[in-house]
């Protein structure tokens, strides 16, 4: 009989060279029991994971886990199109690594698909694409819920800090984004899930968030020893840079040609009137290099939580892969 680790593998299908992958987890990644506090301090973190790979059928010794490093681009935005849906678009700028398109149906949460970059899940230095692929659920970049809400993370490159709350359980900032995809049906649910938990920086760069759903979206960003939050209905847009802290705004937004190519695009138009407009903007704030410099855009990905619609495409591909998240096939 197969171990769950195996059927994992086994649905591993390979889209592209980039390499870009497809897959769908199986078995239990223990979620619930990390939401609910299994791991109370860094010395939690080793024997949690090693549980996690035995229980899946892919045992290992792990060693206390090294921040991935991090010097990350990106930009996103969020608008609607001329029938008024939601589009969510993202370009995640960082180095040729293998990207994930991973499925997951927890027992007891919402079935999502999320973006994964496998090397981010390599935190404890095995060198294993197995054991990185049974982490992946627990790095999530990005990804979209059975419920239309959308979540997707930039790197913050000066200025940001995670507020510190007493007696409550504390989890890495990705490792938030797959609760958040586990639980949440709305904007107002994961910005409450935001608030439950002491948040640990799992690189060396702080994120901020773009949260959508089908009725609006919001910013999320930490700074100030405070959650700063902007709420729209219609439109918002960001990159590396903290888009609410108003006394650094100017100065950071003429230091960003991407996030001027997005002010001025939704200064003139605010909703995209075709659907190759979502992917014509991301190509205009690309910043795609031959030789993948740190950092050039790996992936860029459009959602549609109205229809549960995604588009993926990785580094300088025209075409883009398109699927829809369906229930627990």
């Amino acid at each position: 009989m197969k171990t769950d680790a195996e059927k994992t593998k086994q649905s591993l299908k390979k889209i592209n060279e980039f390499p870009f992958y497809i897959a769908k987890y199986y078995g239990d990644y223990k979620i619930n029991d990390f939401r609910n506090g299994a791991i109370k301090s860094p010395n939690d973190i080793v024997p949690f994971f090693q549980s996690l790979f035995s229980k899946l059928g892919q045992p290992a010794e792990l060693n206390f886990p090294k921040p991935p490093e991090i010097n990350s681009g990106c930009s996103a935005f969020f608008c609607r199109d001329k029938n008024n849906s939601a589009i969510i678009g993202k370009n995640n700028d960082w180095k040729r690594d293998p990207i994930l398109l991973l499925k997951t149906t927890p027992d007891e949460g919402y079935t999502s698909l999320s973006m994964v970059n496998l090397n981010f899940c390599d935190i404890f230095q095995l060198g294993s694409f197995d054991h990185n692929l049974l982490l992946a659920p627990y790095v999530p970049l990005d990804g979209m819920n059975e419920m239309g809400l959308v979540v997707t993370t930039l790197a913050v490159h000066e200025g940001a800090e995670y507020p510190l709350k007493s007696n409550q359980l504390s989890v890495g900032d990705f490792n938030l984004i797959r609760i958040i995809l586990d639980t949440c049906t709305n904007i107002d649910e994961a910005i409450a899930t935001l608030d439950m938990y002491n948040i640990m920086s799992t690189g060396p760069l702080p994120i901020h968030l773009l949260i959508a759903d089908k009725r609006e979206s919001c910013i999320v960003e930490f700074f100030d020893g405070k959650t700063h939050i902007k709420r729209d209905q219609d439109l918002n847009y960001l990159t590396n840079f903290l888009k609410l802290k108003t006394s650094d705004y100017d100065n950071q937004k003429n230091n960003c040609n991407r996030y001027q190519t997005l002010e001025r695009r939704f200064e003139s138009k605010k909703k995209i009137e075709k659907g190759g407009d979502a992917k014509k903007l991301l190509s205009e704030v690309s910043v795609y290099t031959e030789g993948f410099q740190i950092p050039s855009t790996i992936y860029s990905v459009i959602y549609r939580p109205d229809d549960l619609s995604m588009k993926i495409k990785t580094g300088d591909e025209l075409k883009y892969y398109n699927t829809r998240l369906k229930e627990r096939e």
